[in-house]
C-alpha cells in the first residue's frame, strides 16, 4: 500500500506538483474534506507546512475552501485534477519551444551577420550549407538590371519549385534573368515553369550537357557568388567577391558558356 502511494506521489510530482502538494492532494482526493490538523495526521505532513502549501494548490485549482469552523479544505475530482495538470504541462511546452525557437533565430541571425562581407571586404569564403542560399536568394532579389546564374539542374529544379513568385517582382522592375543550367547526366525530367516566367522575354533558360568548370551566380555584373559544381553544391564552400576585375572575368566566363549552351523551351 506504502509503496502504491508512493507511485502516485511521484507521477504527480511528474505532473508538476511538490512532493508536500501532491501528498496533501492525494490525501483530499482518499479523504474528503478535512482540516489542517486531520491532513497533517493522514498525511504525514507538519501541519504548519499544510498551511504553507493550501495557498499553492488553490492557486493551482486542485482544491477549494470550504468556510467552517476549523477551516476545510476540499479537492477537485483526481481526473479534473490531472486533466489541469496535463493542459499545465501542454502550455508549458508550448512556450519552451517558442523560446528555443527564438534562441535558434536569434543565433541563426547573429551567424548569417557575422557571415556577411563588409563593405571594404572584396573576397570572402562562404562555409557550405542551407543557410546561405536565403542570403543569396536575397542578394538575387536586390539585383538592380540583371542575375546571370550558371547552376547544376538539381539546384535550378529547387529553385523553380520555391523562389518562381520571388522572380516576379524583380521582373517587372525590368531585371533580366538569364540562367544555365548543367546536367550531370542526361536530363530524365522536365522542368516546369509558372506561366509568367514561361512568357517573360526577360527570362531566359538555356543548357548544357557537360559538367563546366566552374559554377556562378552574377549579380549586375558586379557581385559574383563563386563555386565547383557538385552534385550538392549547396554543402560546398563559395567564394563571393565584388571585385570589379574578378566580375569581369566572371562575365565573360558566362558569356563564353551562354554562346555554347543550347537553349531550353519553357514549358
Amino acid at each position: 500500500m506504502y509503496s502504491s502511494v508512493q507511485n502516485e506521489c511521484k507521477t504527480l510530482v511528474e505532473l508538476g506538483l511538490t512532493s508536500v502538494q501532491a501528498k496533501i492532494y492525494l490525501t483530499l482526493i482518499e479523504n474528503g474534506a478535512s482540516t489542517a490538523q486531520e491532513i497533517s495526521k493522514r498525511s504525514g505532513v507538519p501541519r504548519q507546512e499544510v498551511y504553507r502549501t493550501m495557498p499553492q494548490l488553490l492557486k493551482r485549482n486542485l482544491v477549494t475552501t470550504i468556510l467552517d469552523l476549523p477551516k476545510k479544505w476540499k479537492a477537485i475530482s483526481l481526473q479534473n485534477g490531472i486533466e489541469l495538470l496535463l493542459k499545465r504541462k501542454d502550455d508549458e511546452t508550448i512556450k519552451l519551444h517558442n523560446k528555443a525557437r527564438k534562441l535558434l533565430d536569434n543565433f541563426e541571425n547573429k551567424n548569417k551577420r557575422a557571415e556577411l562581407p563588409s563593405d571594404g571586404t572584396e573576397f570572402v569564403i562562404i562555409p557550405g550549407g542551407k543557410n546561405h542560399l536565403r542570403w543569396i536568394r536575397k542578394k538575387i532579389s536586390q539585383a538592380k538590371s540583371s542575375n546571370d546564374i550558371f547552376v547544376p539542374v538539381k539546384l535550378f529544379r529547387h529553385i523553380l519549385h520555391n523562389d518562381s513568385e520571388n522572380f516576379i517582382e524583380p521582373l517587372r522592375r525590368g531585371v533580366k534573368y538569364r540562367h544555365i543550367f548543367f546536367t550531370f547526366d542526361i536530363i530524365k525530367h522536365e522542368l516546369e515553369f509558372e506561366p509568367y516566367l514561361q512568357n517573360n522575354p526577360n527570362f531566359q533558360v538555356r543548357y548544357l550537357s557537360n559538367v563546366p568548370f566552374i559554377s556562378t551566380v552574377l549579380i549586375d555584373k558586379k557581385e559574383v557568388v563563386f563555386s565547383q559544381p557538385a552534385h550538392d553544391i549547396l554543402q560546398s564552400p563559395k567564394l563571393w567577391s565584388k571585385n570589379s576585375s574578378f566580375a569581369k572575368l566572371i562575365e565573360f566566363y558566362f558569356e563564353t558558356m551562354w554562346n555554347q549552351a543550347q537553349e531550353y523551351k519553357l514549358k
